[in-house]
């Protein structure tokens, strides 16, 4: 193949095939049915978690008349011509809008024009100079 490691590839060979499926306007149930595994199943075939069984992607294939060159290495030359125009019109609006990977953030909080004064805390333990210890404050004596 083309040297990839192969958690790449899967994740490559993933996305491909959730591009085909949306451009064929397929649901991963539907999917699933014809590869004869369960939409949960699909869903990490996507997203690369799972190694895509090759019977499976065999009978997607084979139901839609689709190569197997664009899954496995990318190629849209041997799809259906009104198939590869929507997958290159899916793969050109994937570039323009990239996605990140992993949970969404948390939306930050609003900057602020102005950093409040935080008062300094009460001095509870003093440095004694000679020995480099930290002490307890004196305490005044109130002698009579």
């Amino acid at each position: 193949m083309s040297g990839l490691p192969s958690s790449k590839m899967q994740l490559e060979i993933g996305r491909r095939l959730k591009t085909l499926r949306e451009a064929l306007d397929l649901s991963g149930a539907t999917v699933g049915d014809t590869m004869g595994v369960a939409p949960n199943t699909v869903s990490s075939y996507e997203t690369g978690r799972t190694k895509i069984d090759i019977v499976a992607l065999a009978r997607f294939l084979k139901e839609y008349g689709i190569s197997a060159d664009y899954v496995l290495f990318g190629t849209i030359g041997r799809l259906p011509v009104d198939v590869a125009a929507r997958v290159q019109a899916a793969t050109r609006s994937d570039m323009a809008t990239p996605k990140k990977a992993g949970r969404p953030r948390r939306p930050q909080a609003p900057l602020v024009d102005e950093v409040p004064s935080i008062p300094p805390a009460p001095k509870t333990r003093v440095l004694h100079e000679p020995t480099g210890h930290y002490t307890a404050p004196r305490r005044k004596s109130h002698s009579v």
